[in-house]
């Protein structure tokens, strides 16, 4: 019956007996739990009822309240009776007792307390003593009133901090059992109607009228009439229940004879007439308060002898209990044992065994087992199986070993932490270990631990961590590892991360040491340095010989001799920059070239090496071209170097252009102190492939045009080396077809020295200068927007579709946008609706740049989406980058076009207006209509009588705007209503003041 009984049974036959066992022991010592928690609450409460503190808590409320010292002291105030005195007095005296007693178990915390508590009272016993001094002379119950006043808030805050300390007794593993008992309710009920409760504050009342303890008692009647509700919710017997009702009655009396006092009061009358009205008898509520406490000392003694009961009941049943549960575990526990040997144990451990062996390369073990139907016979049935597998696993990997260890490079394997999961024997020699004893090693921490300076390697700067961190395959060429014996060697690395189910679980490093090739390089480095150097000196004879015999010092040359020593001369110039381009970029490499960092003014450079390089362009057929200028723009820099750098550009940007085409040179103040400096050619462009090796050494694009332009390749990455020495950033835009702009970033600040600035603060600074974010379809119409925008100052983004443009906007934080509506298979009405209603995009400028910007425009009647521009194609250069410059500018003012002739009556209107708006002027009619056609302007103030025509003439011109102006005419001619419809307003000269006209051009202006 048991042998084929599969272990899924087994185990449920287990998980049915200890269920039972489980369940049997579980529903008993929830019985003895529940029974438990009834007398463990019983014995707490019955316990935290008397305790010490609880008791003299109680014995405080009692004797200071209700009855009691505040009671009395009002009373004896008020009617002068002795009686009353000599309960204050006794009740003083109890209460002093009380704190006595109390001072012995008390904190550092509750002594405090007490000890207010004692000042209060010594107060109260003064003040006693002052009243009957002043009452036996005759001294009246307001005069009274303001020389016995007493402070009880430190005493109030005492017994509240009592009241805390006493409950914390009552806590007993996070049950408050005090929690809503009746003896909790009785302590609040005379708290309430006591020491500043409703006695207190009634008799407050009365003797200083102060609204404030009548809202007091207000309070205290809503609070105590809560308080018998919740008692009400309690079992009660009888005498409870007449009790709290007399408590409730009594309450209730208080509560009219306040108001009655409230109208006494308002009537004039004195404290004695008042009291004699008001007055209740409150021996019934003494005498409800002690029945109520009797009925709960003997609801506590009848919960004693039922605890005293319930224990003797559990000590019967926990025996019983006891022998069934043991009975009941012992043969469970046999039945088990009996289950996991047979079944599970015994078949388990010779299938252990057996692995065991396995594992151990013992392919030949002989696997002997009854197997049956269960997953015991399964296991065996796969153990074959897996013995098969594992003799083929063999030979593959003894195959992969050979070849790892004929392998000549170094190869090894890491986890996700670093540590060695297998090496080859090449790495293993090369760093001088054994394979053995550098699996499971940290290989960072034993081989990669440290820079060649001897400085700390960060692990987190590991091409290893961070190809694993990147997920891709990362090469190092310049790496450093240390042998066993401390010595360090270069090495180049390549990891590759190990991907498994889209989580990386390692890689795979291959390494080789490049010792020997560094040896060759640098020999390479000394050879051409030595070569360049002793090419220089005879070809400095030769060239001078030649200039001096081209220039005629013997004598007047045949023709023919007179061309051939031009070629010559050409070609020694040529082997001469070929020369000093080399001994540049050793010099670079070697750290050794010398800079002489000054601070100099910018345009006179820029101009000057304009003027040196003419020649070149003619020489091209190609004219340079200075755009935009900057006179005051100052940069820190060596001369010679910076005209090198800029004659570099210059030469490529005339080589490479087309003929009869402009070279553009611009010059523009970004902001943080950075200054641009562009050179844009309209030639072939950089081929894309080729532009992520433009700054290598010896590199050329492989077209024959541009090798018969001639040229080392090595200019560019020279001027890139320069920049950087100068903390500066070149950089170029360049699309096949359109031309290619190269731009330097300098920083301006003539007081800021290169040492100063740190590749961090270079980063910064170039990631402050406002991008912007051009969205366009046409590559080419994007290239040539970049190329402006670079011109201008600026960088820029290209997103091709809305998605990328998305994306862009979701990572990037742009100044202003460029839009094509018109993007294929988009709608960009769309797109801007979106931005618009975006809160992190609703607010960047963006300029329509689309051949349909006016039909789009008026068909969304105007700037319904509050866009900066709309600019037609092809695209006016100029307005392009005035736009930009006006959306990006930080607290934009509105732009006024004034159009005016009268020199004071412009610079009355600049005066009233500087403050609220970009004041323009113009004074004729051409002039206004070139600038209207060419800027943007939210208003025109316009003079009819011009100089060369009527301003009227203008309004055709502004209603064909893309963006129309709000127009006010302010002139001395009358106009008619015909033009007077198509303008914002019209205000006459000589008869309109300066605050009527102010006003009426400030409202336009906020309305714009």
């Amino acid at each position: 019956m048991f042998e084929n009984m599969k272990i899924k049974t087994v185990g449920l036959l287990i998980a049915l007996m200890l269920t039972m066992v489980v369940l049997v022991v579980s529903m008993d010592a929830y019985e003895l739990n529940k029974e438990l928690t009834g007398v463990k609450t019983s014995w707490v409460k019955f316990n935290a009822e008397r305790s010490t503190r609880y008791r003299m808590l109680r014995g405080l409320n009692a004797v200071l309240g209700y009855g009691g010292m505040i009671h009395n002291f009002k009373n004896f105030f008020i009617r002068k009776d002795s009686l009353y005195l000599r309960k204050a007095e006794q009740s003083i005296a109890t209460a002093h007792f009380i704190v006595a007693n109390y001072r012995t178990i008390a904190d550092a915390e509750e002594q405090l307390a007490l000890n207010k508590i004692e000042v209060m009272l010594n107060d109260y016993s003064i003040s006693l003593a002052l009243i009957e001094k002043l009452q036996s002379v005759g001294v009246n119950a307001d005069q009274i009133s303001h020389q016995v006043a007493v402070n009880d808030k430190k005493a109030i805050k005492s017994l509240l901090l009592l009241q805390n300390k006493s409950l914390e007794n009552s806590y007993e593993q996070g049950e408050n059992v005090l929690k809503g008992s009746k003896l909790q309710l009785l302590n609040w009920l005379r708290s309430g109607m006591g020491y500043n409760g409703m006695i207190h504050n009634f008799k407050n009342y009365i003797i200083r009228h102060d609204e404030q303890y009548w809202h007091s008692a207000q309070r205290d009647f809503a609070y105590l009439s809560q308080v018998l509700a919740d008692y009400k919710k309690l079992p009660l017997n009888n005498d409870e229940s007449q009790a709290i009702q007399t408590l409730q009655d009594v309450i209730e009396h208080y509560k009219k004879n306040i108001v009655l006092a409230r109208s006494l009061i308002s009537k004039g009358k004195t404290v004695e007439q008042i009291d004699k009205v008001v007055a209740i008898n409150d021996q019934i509520a003494f005498d409800a308060f002690s029945a109520i406490g009797r009925v709960i000392n003997q609801q506590n003694e009848q919960e004693s002898k039922i605890v005293t009961n319930t224990l003797q009941t559990l000590d019967r049943g926990v025996e019983v209990r006891t022998m069934v549960i043991v009975t009941l575990l012992v043969l469970s526990i046999v039945a088990i044992m009996w289950l996991l040997i047979s079944k599970i144990i015994s078949p388990i451990s010779y299938l252990t065994q057996i692995m065991q062996k396995l594992a151990d390369n013992k392919l030949d073990t002989i696997i002997d087992i009854e197997t049956g139907n269960n997953e015991i016979g399964i296991m065996v049935k796969t153990l074959k199986v897996f013995k098969s597998n594992a003799i083929v696993t063999l030979k593959d990997a003894q195959l992969i070993k050979k070849i790892m260890s004929s392998a000549g490079e170094g190869i090894y394997g890491v986890d996700t932490h670093g540590i060695i999961t297998f090496i080859n024997p090449k790495a293993a020699q090369m760093l001088g270990w054994d394979e053995n004893e550098l699996l499971g090693q940290d290989i960072h921490k034993l081989c990669h631990y440290k820079h060649l300076d001897g400085s700390d390697y960060p692990i987190d700067d590991c091409p290893t961590r961070l190809a694993m961190e990147r997920c891709q395959e990362t090469e190092a060429t310049d790496e450093i590892f240390w042998h066993k014996n401390a010595e360090s060697f270069p090495v180049e690395m390549t990891t590759t991360p190990l991907i498994e189910d889209d989580k990386v679980s390692g890689a795979v490093v291959l390494f080789q040491d490049i010792t020997e090739r560094k040896r060759v390089e640098r020999m390479k480095t000394e050879f051409i340095s030595t070569v360049s150097h002793e090419l220089r000196t005879p070809l400095t004879s030769i060239r001078g010989s030649l200039g001096l015999i081209m220039g005629g010092a013997v004598g007047e040359l045949p023709q023919k001799a007179g061309e051939l020593l031009k070629i010559a001369s050409n070609n020694t110039e040529r082997l001469l920059m070929l020369i000093n381009d080399i001994l540049d970029v050793e010099k670079i490499e070697a750290g050794s070239m010398n800079f002489q960092f000054e601070n100099l003014p910018l345009m006179p450079m820029v101009e000057q090496v304009l003027q040196d390089n003419a020649a070149y362009a003619d020489q091209y057929g190609v004219k340079f071209v200075l755009k935009t200028t900057e006179s005051d723009a100052t940069i820190y820099a060596d001369k010679g170097r910076f005209m090198q750098v800029m004659a570099n550009l210059l030469s490529n940007a005339a080589k490479f252009s087309r003929e009869n085409e402009n070279v553009e040179i611009s010059v523009v103040c970004t902001h943080n102190h950075w200054v641009r400096i562009s050179v844009t050619d309209h030639g072939f462009g950089i081929p894309d492939e080729f532009q992520p090796k433009l700054f290598d050494k010896f590199t050329q694009s492989d077209s024959s045009d541009t090798r018969q332009k001639g040229g080392t390749g090595l200019g560019l990455s020279i001027t890139k080396a320069i920049i950087e020495k100068h903390n500066g950033i070149l950089d170029f835009v360049s699309r096949e077809g359109i031309g290619t702009t190269f731009f330097v970033d300098l920083p301006s600040q003539a007081e800021i020295k290169t040492d100063e600035l740190t590749k961090d603060n270079l980063a910064s600074d170039n990631k402050d200068h406002e991008t912007i974010l051009i969205i366009e379809d046409n590559e080419d119409v994007a290239t040539l927007l970049r190329m402006m925008l670079t011109q201008g100052g600026y960088n820029s983004d290209i997103a091709y579709t809305i998605g990328e443009a998305r994306n862009y906007l979701h990572n990037r934080t742009y100044k202003a946008i460029t839009l094509d509506l018109a993007l294929s298979h988009e709608n960009g009405i769309e797109f801007l609706e979106e931005l618009r209603q975006n809160a992190s995009t609703k607010d960047i400028p963006v300029v329509v740049v689309s051949a349909k910007a006016d039909e789009t425009k008026r068909e969304l009647n105007g700037g319904a989406l509050a866009l900066a521009d709309w600019l037609n194609k092809p695209i006016d250069e100029s307005r392009l980058l005035d736009v930009i410059q006006q959306a990006t500018s930080e607290g934009k003012k509105p732009r006024v076009l004034h159009v005016e002739d009268d020199d004071d009556v412009h610079t009355v209107m600049a005066y009233m207006l500087s403050e609220h708006c970009a004041l323009t002027r113009t004074a004729t009619l051409s002039e206004s209509k070139k600038i209207l056609l060419k800027q943007a302007f939210d208003l025109v103030l316009l003079d009819i009588g011009l100089p060369d025509g009527s301003g009227l003439d203008l309004l055709e011109i502004i209603e064909r705007l893309t963006v129309p102006p709000k127009v006010v005419i302010f002139s001395a001619n009358d106009v008619s209503q015909q033009y007077a419809d198509k303008v914002s307003a019209v205000l006459m000269k000589s008869k309109t003041d300066n605050s009527r006209l102010f006003d009426t051009i400030n409202a336009i202006i906020n309305e714009t």
